[in-house]
C-alpha cells in the first residue's frame, strides 16, 4: 500500500451485509481507521444489535486511501466475527422464545485469546446473557471437584461456602436431573 497508493489519494467505501443476521461491532470496526489516520470518517448507519439483510449498507467510510486499505481487513474481520456471534446468539434466544420457554442463553468464557470482551459483547448484543468473565468472578464446582469430595455435591458446596471468603456466586455443573435436584436443594446460584 505504501508503495502503490499515492499519499494524497482520498477514497470512500461502504460496509455491506452479505447475509441476514445481527450487526455487532460497529464501534470496534471504526477503531483501526481511527488509529491509522484521525482524518478517517466512519459513519455507522445502524446500531449494534440491529437486524440486517443481504446487500444492506451498514456503514460508510472515507479518508486517506492508505489508511482505509490498511485497516479494512482488521475492521471487517472484527465486525464479521462479532456479527456472527450476535447472529448465533439471537437464533438461540429466538428459538427459546418461540417455544414459550423461560430459559436464558448464557455465554462461555471459552473464547479466542484476546477477544473475550468483544465476543461477550457480541453475545449480549444478540440477546444472550453474559455468564462470567473468568475464574475470578464465580465459583464453578465441576465433576472433578465433586469427585474429590467423595462424589457428594452437598459436601463440595459446603466446602466452598466454608472456604471462599469473597462469597462469590456458586455454580454446580451437573450430569443429570438427580444431580440438578441436589444442587437446587442447596440454594446454589
Amino acid at each position: 500500500t505504501q508503495c502503490t497508493v499515492p499519499a494524497d489519494l482520498w477514497i470512500s467505501g461502504r460496509f455491506v451485509a452479505k447475509a441476514s443476521g445481527v450487526i455487532a461491532g460497529l464501534d470496534v470496526a471504526a477503531l483501526p481507521f481511527a488509529l491509522l489516520d484521525e482524518r478517517c470518517i466512519f459513519k455507522p448507519l445502524l446500531r449494534d444489535g440491529d437486524p440486517v439483510e443481504p446487500r444492506q449498507t451498514l456503514a460508510t467510510i472515507e479518508g486517506p486511501a492508505r489508511a482505509l486499505l490498511t485497516g479494512e481487513r482488521t475492521s471487517l474481520n472484527l465486525m464479521q466475527r462479532m456479527s456472527g456471534i450476535a447472529t448465533a446468539a439471537r437464533a438461540f434466544v429466538t428459538a427459546i422464545d418461540a417455544a414459550g420457554g423461560k430459559a436464558r442463553i448464557l455465554d462461555t468464557r471459552k473464547t479466542a485469546p484476546g477477544l473475550r470482551t468483544l465476543d461477550k459483547l457480541a453475545f449480549k448484543l444478540g440477546g444472550g446473557v453474559n455468564h462470567r468473565i473468568g475464574l475470578f468472578d464465580m465459583v464453578m464446582i465441576k465433576n472433578n471437584h465433586i469427585a474429590a469430595c467423595g462424589g457428594v455435591i452437598a459436601k463440595a458446596v459446603q466446602a466452598v461456602r466454608a472456604c471462599d471468603e469473597r462469597r462469590r456466586p456458586i455454580e454446580v455443573e451437573v450430569r443429570d436431573f438427580d444431580e440438578l435436584d441436589q444442587a437446587l436443594a442447596l440454594g446454589v446460584d
